[in-house]
């Protein structure tokens, strides 16, 4: 046997040059590789030694390829060292119970005897630095646990101080929460009183609310009476069946009648009002065009337009949006939303509205904008209460007792919709009356959003 053979396997037991040593070992017997197990008494099995590959495919495999050589001398095998290498043919070779080498892609032209004889005091001095590694890993496992037991030791010191400290703030906190549930005691038993009285008061609240809205109705249909005899009066003698009329008493006549249509219109307010607070309002939701109420709509606006000198280019038919709603609300809400707008533009001005389907449809936008004097931001929301006016420089332009809006919106709302207001002092305003619309629209709803700018307004003016 050559001498540089056997330097090569006492090399083994030197980790520095093991695999240096194993390589030329490997080359010596004619295979690719060698490998070398060693039993683990700890855990009864056949483990690589170190310095070779830990993890092996197929584990299994090579245990009881190492196993078998150890049981009868010699054993066969294609295994792969590597999980991407393809299998290659191992001899595995026992030395005594508690050792094994294996020769990876072996020739098997090589006499593997002579090393054989020598694995056994290979494998004792792989074992003892095999010991030698687990000893000092368990080493510096304990001196790691000795460390982590000290600063464990020093935290439970510090969290029993803590606690302690704790403990007396808890006593202190028990006193004060003694205190302070008696004081709650006596707290509670004078709002129990509290809620009795504000379940009173409240009670007392509807029942005037309920009186109050039954007054307003009965009221509202006594005053219409009287107020339906005068326009009948006042048209018999416009007619001339009591005698001929001057221009002069045409002219009264004529003011009577716009006073008494302007008092039939704030009664009906007042009616609409007391129905809606009482919830006595009923709704006939049906599909309706928007098109259609606004052309039934253009003939009463036009005669306020015309006076103001407002443009007016009624164009109904860009407006082809159908809505869920009660048509005679939806009348009333625009008439009103048109009206408003006439009223609060000065002469010369602009009136438009828009109509629009939100993207997907479900739901339609109708807006009523004019150019006229606008509301304070502090009183956009203002606007919708009832007997609210922005402020009396605005309601000198035209009377009103501010109910139009206010009912306007709770139609809205008891419609499933909304009313809404954007506005800018000197620069005009803009409701925006929401309303759900149906799956199914006309072939030229716009479903992209607002018009072209040539088609989109639906301008309320005629030159």
């Amino acid at each position: 046997m050559r001498t540089d053979l056997l330097e090569l396997a006492a090399q083994l037991a030197d980790p520095g040059t093991r695999a240096r040593a194993a390589a030329g070992l490997a080359d010596a017997l004619d295979a690719e590789a060698l490998l070398i197990f060693v039993r683990d008494h700890e855990l009864r099995a056949m483990l690589p030694a170190q310095g070779f590959p830990q993890t092996l495919p197929d584990g299994r495999a090579w245990r009881a390829l190492v196993e078998a050589a150890v049981a009868n001398g010699t054993e066969r095998a294609m295994l792969a060292v590597t999980r991407d290498a393809p299998p290659r043919p191992c001899i595995a070779f026992g030395a005594g119970p508690d050792a094994a080498f294996v020769l990876v892609g072996s020739r098997g032209s090589a006499d593997a005897a002579w090393f054989q004889a020598l694995m056994p005091m290979v494998a004792r001095a792989l074992s003892a630095d095999q010991v030698a590694v687990i000893a000092r890993a368990q080493e510096r496992i304990a001196t790691e646990a000795a460390a982590r037991a000290s600063a464990l030791a020093g935290a439970l010191d510090h969290a029993r101080q803590q606690l302690e400290r704790a403990l007396y703030q808890a006593q202190d906190r028990e006193a004060e929460l003694e205190a302070q549930a008696e004081h709650m005691e006596v707290a509670q038993k004078e709002l129990l009183r509290a809620n009795e009285a504000l379940q009173h008061a409240r009670e007392e609240s509807e029942r005037a609310n309920r009186a109050k809205s039954d007054f307003l109705a009965t009221m509202s249909h006594e005053l219409r009476t009287p107020l339906n005899a005068i326009q009948g009066h006042v048209q018999l003698l416009d007619l001339g069946l009591h005698g001929p009329v001057t221009p002069q008493q045409r002219e009264a006549l004529l003011r009577i009648d716009a006073s008494q249509r302007r008092l039939q219109a704030l009664v009906n307010d007042v009616l609409n009002l007391s129905r809606i607070e009482a919830g006595r309002m009923d709704y006939d939701i049906t599909t309706v065009m928007v098109q259609d109420v606004l052309e039934e709509i253009a003939g009463m606006i036009e005669p306020q337009l015309q006076s103001k000198g407002l443009s007016h280019d009624l164009r109904a038919d860009q407006c082809r949006v159908a809505v869920r709603a009660d048509s005679s609300k939806l009348h009333q809400i625009l008439l009103n939303l048109l009206s408003n707008a006439v009223k609060f533009t000065p002469r010369g001005g602009h009136v438009q509205v828009e109509c629009e389907l939100a993207p997907g449809g479900g739901t339609a936008a109708i807006r009523v904008m004019d150019t006229g004097i606008g509301i304070p931001p502090d009183m956009v929301q203002a606007i919708f209460e009832p007997f609210i006016q922005v402020s009396s420089s605005h309601s000198s332009i035209g009377h009103g007792v501010g109910l139009g809006l206010a009912i306007s919106r709770d139609l809205a709302r008891g419609m499933g919709g909304d009313l809404t207001a954007t506005s800018e002092v000197g620069k005009g305003s803009t409701l925006t009356l929401t309303l759900s619309a149906p799956e199914e629209q006309p072939a030229s709803a716009d479903h992209a959003g607002l018009a072209k700018p040539e088609s989109r307004d639906i301008v309320l003016a005629r030159r």
